[in-house]
């Protein structure tokens, strides 16, 4: 009985432990659940408040993008206002004043401020992968003198040598190429930027040639662990992100691809601060400067120059120099297509030989063998390229390092060429010949001049050493050096002298007319590249053709004399201009146009289009466009009788963006209203962003036409210009 007993009370005992257990464990269960749903009740309304937080952050974003970009047009069109004011401004002011300078320099700071937003803007862009290129048919030479000399000023301040090397001279085979000009120039102009910021002595060399790709597939690499290759098989329709910078790898290699694509290659090579070994893997970084301290820059360029590299199927990188040469060297390719059909295999650099700078100035080595050239220049890289380009054309040159040396160094040509049977010749026959001509890229086509085109000589007396002077006028001293030079050629009969000077941005235009009216028989302006490399040679073509056209022996003196009294018929390219100015001052003549925008462009855009000699009236906005449109077609308005035009308006500038009714809807209303009267008036869109979607959006609302901001000349020019011309 005991035994049951104690079980009982030890089941019991049991039971009640355990019921104490479960009841024990349900209250901490349902208070664990209970805090479980206060956790997750408060979980969810923080879940709800970050929620909240980042779609105001969004729209935040969204407005102050909006905003920013409001501001940026507001900006941009300011800028733009204030530029062509300045420009007004000059046109009024006396030259070589003191208000002129101060304009000027008033004209660059805007024009610096504009440069540093579109960097920003343009960043943004390519960061969004919004940046396209343009497609525009330009001249590359042209374009590569247009940027160096725009910071050769500055060079010259600092007493910076600067110049462009031609080096195989393929660049001037080329005839126009087609690509985005704007953003070539600002690669050139933000690498020049900052070869001149950096460099306080020494040189700054840009060199350039041309190649003819091989087919390629594109293989970006980077340090920072963004890395594609192979696209075609890994990627097909994708954008690229390469190191936060996006990226159309596809648009790359098709330019690499495409039969017509020529490979520019490109250096910018200075003497200046250099760039630290641990700094160059991140000097292409957005937002990073070489000096962390340095006040000047916002570290966006070198960053934006690598993304328009790219966009153009090309890489930049740093060379490296010799061990002990101070400074930096930027090398990049791009792609760009050829603006002919037909392209001519190019030499890569260093396999170029004479033959191939011959093929671009050719010489008859049976004249310029006895022609001799005396150099006195200043500046290394500018004399080397003078040398070699001179020497590549058969032609012996002498280097004077000093003034004071020209005259012995005359002396020196005389004894050796006089010594030589070779160097002079006696002529007596009858005879026809070849010349050559220089087309507009200075390219040489040879063809046979006939008796009836060119008089025939009888040339029967020894031919004078014939000497082409190059003078470097730049370090002073220059009336004691042109008086040498013509003592020394007018106390010798058997020495035919030519006298070229060069002048850096110094020397004024009065001393240049100074110059002119001594034996200078042509004056050039620093840095001696493109195009006045190509006058020089056509001056040397002159100078070698002279043994054929030369008719008895005429001194020098009796030859100063002749150039002396032709002087007033020598400045033909100031005639040209003159002529070209004329034109188009009056390129618009007869027009009738309408203006419509809302800001202080359209002040400036009725001067300009008025002085071009169109008639214009002015809206504020779309409405009054479209109101001065329906009354201008109601009562008849036409242009003159004359004309084969129907339509009341010869063109319509229309800016994009106004209140009350933008310049989109404005141009559908007109489409609409000359439905009614069967014209089409031209509508040239205005914009201060000329970005793909505006593009579209113009062409979309039936506009014809799309100029970005400001309105110039020579857009409004070429916009009218007809085709071929």
């Amino acid at each position: 009985m005991k035994i049951f007993q104690v079980l009982k009370i030890v089941i019991i005992c049991s039971a009640g432990v355990l019921l104490i257990s479960m009841t024990l464990l349900t209250f901490f269960m349902l208070r664990h659940l209970k805090r479980s749903k206060i956790q997750e009740a408060i979980l969810k309304a923080n879940l709800i408040k970050q929620k909240e937080a980042v779609q105001q952050a969004e729209r935040k974003s969204m407005n102050k993008s909006m905003a920013f970009a409001r501001a940026s047009h507001d900006v941009r069109n300011a800028l733009h206002s204030i530029i062509a004011l300045i420009e007004f401004c000059k046109e009024e002011t006396a030259p070589s004043s003191e208000m002129e300078t101060n304009l000027t320099k008033m004209n660059n700071y805007a024009k610096d401020l504009l440069g540093i937003l579109n960097t920003i803007l343009d960043t943004s862009k390519v960061e969004s992968g919004k940046m396209h290129l343009e497609q525009v048919e330009f001249n590359i030479a042209d374009t590569i003198e247009e940027s160096v000399d725009a910071f050769n000023t500055l060079a010259e301040k600092k007493r910076l040598e600067m110049i462009w090397d031609p080096c195989d001279f393929s660049i001037f085979k080329l005839g126009n190429v087609i690509g985005d000009k704007q953003r070539f120039k600002q690669i050139l102009g933000n690498l020049l930027s900052n070869a001149v910021k950096f460099t306080s002595e020494g040189k700054i060399v840009v060199r350039a040639y041309t190649s003819k790709p091989k087919m390629k597939i594109l293989n970006f690499s980077s340090d920072y662990g963004c890395s594609i290759s192979h696209m075609f098989f890994c990627i097909s329709r994708s954008v690229l992100q390469h190191c936060g910078r996006k990226i159309k790898q596809q648009d790359a290699n098709s330019v690499q691809n495409d039969p017509h694509s020529i490979e520019f290659i490109f250096e910018v090579d200075d003497t200046g601060i250099g760039i630290p070994a641990e700094k160059k893997a991140s000097v292409f970084e957005n937002y990073i400067q070489v000096k962390e301290d340095s006040p000047e820059g916002t570290g966006l360029g070198l960053g934006i120059v690598q993304s328009f590299v790219r966009l153009m199927g090309g890489e930049i990188s740093i060379q490296d120099k010799v061990p002990g040469e101070k400074g930096t060297c930027f090398k990049f390719n791009i792609f760009l297509k050829s603006g002919e059909v037909a392209f001519q295999d190019i030499s890569r650099h260093g396999e170029a030989d004479q033959s191939t700078i011959g093929e671009a100035f050719m010489l008859d080595d049976s004249h310029t063998r006895k022609l001799h050239s005396l150099l006195f220049v200043q500046g290394c890289e500018t004399k080397r390229i003078l040398q070699t380009w001179i020497e590549s054309l058969g032609i012996k040159v002498w280097t004077a390092n000093q003034a004071e040396h020209i005259s012995s160094t005359l002396e020196k040509i005389k004894n050796i060429s006089f010594s030589a049977k070779s160097d002079s010749v006696l002529l007596c026959k009858t005879f026809s010949w070849k010349t050559e001509s220089v087309d507009n890229m200075g390219l040489m086509r040879s063809k046979e001049k006939t008796s009836e085109s060119l008089p025939k000589a009888e040339l029967c007396s020894e031919f004078p050493l014939r000497i082409l002077i190059i003078v470097d006028l730049s370090n002073g001293n220059t009336m004691e050096i042109l008086s040498t030079l013509i003592e020394l050629c007018k106390g010798n009969t058997n020495l035919y002298c030519k006298i070229i000077c060069i002048a850096d941005s110094k020397v004024t235009e009065k001393d240049l007319s100074k110059f002119r009216a001594l034996p200078c028989d042509l004056t050039l302006r620093k840095p001696i590249h493109g195009s006045r490399l190509t006058k020089l040679f056509k001056f040397i073509q002159e100078l070698e053709e002279t043994e054929e056209l030369y008719v008895d022996r005429i001194t020098t003196s009796q030859l100063a004399k002749a150039q002396t009294e032709k002087q007033p018929e020598k400045p033909c390219e100031i005639t040209e201009e003159t002529s070209s100015r004329v034109q188009d001052e009056n390129f618009l003549r007869g027009k009738h146009v309408l203006l419509v925008d809302d800001d202080s462009m359209r002040f400036l855009g009725s001067r300009l289009l008025s002085k071009l000699g169109a008639k214009v009236e002015v809206a504020n906005d779309g409405l009054e466009a479209l109101n001065l449109v329906k009354k201008a077609l109601e009562t008849g308005l036409t242009r003159a009788k004359c004309s084969n035009y129907s339509s009341s308006y010869d063109a319509i500038f229309m800016d994009c963006q106004m209140p009350e009714m933008d310049g989109y809807e404005a141009t559908r209303q007109i489409r609409k209203v000359e439905g009614q009267y069967g014209i089409h008036m031209p509508i040239i869109a205005l914009s201060g962003d000329k970005s793909d979607e505006d593009i579209r959006k113009a062409l979309t609302a039936g506009m014809d036409h799309f100029l970005e901001k400001p309105l110039t000349k020579e857009k409004v020019v070429d916009l009218f210009k007809p085709a071929g011309q």
